[in-house]
């Protein structure tokens, strides 16, 4: 119910004073070579977090990469349907039920990545600092949201680096608790630990930090390529910006699709390059549809492919469970 308010009362502010007709103009003149390589970037983007996801299950399980972007793309699709955001639930129960891993090793591999992201997130504010002046609410938020992700990430490596140390009690305390070890907590939990060797292994995490940034750099194509299409006249730096503040913004609870935030905050972020209104709400229009509508037409068609049927995975994700542990 917020969300819905809250995306109603961004469509408000989005489109308060706006003649349509010049909203109209921009887009009859979209230059559609620029807007096939925007389009070209959007799909890539997943292709390329599809080949990072698949590092974070090393050494353990070797998933094929286009099962893991078949589950990215059907993620994609629940974010836009449903009224809450149930993207790492559905990504754990599909990718665990197609690579016949469990659910909870996968889960823990999704926490890794939103913190992988947040770290990205902090470098990319940073150089913006670096090189022109932000608001203070982005300053601010983007610091504090850094330091959490900091903090998070250390954390991560100590317990990857301390694991044996925290599974040798576990075993001892499965011999006192038997009830827990019957309902698989100790497995679930094995199994999260599980899932952070990957950061034991130094080449494996430069690759990782290596992929990261090669998604952002992709994003941050696909907003410039954008501008381009709808030759809107702002710097390189503003994909920047609109990358750095899209990721922090869709993250809010609004409704499915992010629709209305996300509209907002293009053109909220446009506006400190001095655009014209009309042509910001296009580019948030545009840059909407190819976050959302090309993955979830492929969400659709993986679901209609799938094996393994959405009306029976679907109550168990809604219902928070992550299957028996020990699969």
């Amino acid at each position: 119910m917020i969300g819905t308010v809250l995306s109603l009362a961004c469509l408000i502010l989005v489109f308060r004073g706006i003649r349509f007709a010049e909203v109209k103009e921009v887009l009859q003149g979209t230059n559609y070579l620029f807007l096939g390589f925007a389009l070209i970037m959007s799909i890539l983007n997943y292709i390329t977090l599809a080949i990072r996801w698949k590092l974070l299950f090393h050494p353990h399980h070797m998933p094929r990469v286009h099962g893991l972007f078949s589950t990215l793309m059907i993620a994609q699709l629940a974010n836009t349907v449903l009224p809450i955001r149930l993207s790492p639930l559905i990504r754990a129960y599909w990718a665990g039920e197609i690579e016949k891993i469990s659910k909870v090793f996968v889960f823990s591999t999704i926490l890794a990545e939103k913190i992988l992201d947040g770290l990205t997130f902090a470098l990319a504010l940073g150089i913006l600092l670096l090189l022109i002046p932000l608001p203070d609410w982005m300053r601010a938020s983007g610091l504090s949201g850094g330091i959490i992700f900091v903090i998070l990430f250390l954390w991560l490596l100590l317990l990857a680096h301390y694991k044996d140390k925290i599974l040798d009690p576990l075993v001892k305390a499965m011999q006192f608790l038997p009830l827990l070890n019957r309902l698989g907590v100790f497995q679930g939990l094995r199994s999260a630990l599980d899932s952070l060797d990957v950061w034991r292994e130094r080449d494996k995490s430069l690759q990782l930090g290596g992929w990261s940034i090669a998604v952002w750099g992709i994003t941050t194509l696909l907003n410039y390529f954008t501008l381009l299409a709808l030759h809107i006249p702002a710097p390189f730096i503003a994909a920047i910006v609109l990358l750095v503040v899209l990721q922090a913004g869709v993250r809010i609870p609004s409704s499915p699709g992010n629709i209305g935030v996300f509209h907002y905050l293009s053109v909220l972020s446009l506006s400190l390059f001095a655009v014209d209104r009309a042509a910001a709400v296009s580019y948030g229009i545009v840059l909407h549809l190819l976050n959302f509508l090309p993955q979830s037409l492929l969400g659709v068609v993986y679901l209609w492919r799938g094996s393994y049927g959405f009306r029976r995975g679907l109550p168990q994700v809604l219902s928070l469970s992550l299957d028996d542990p020990r699969k």
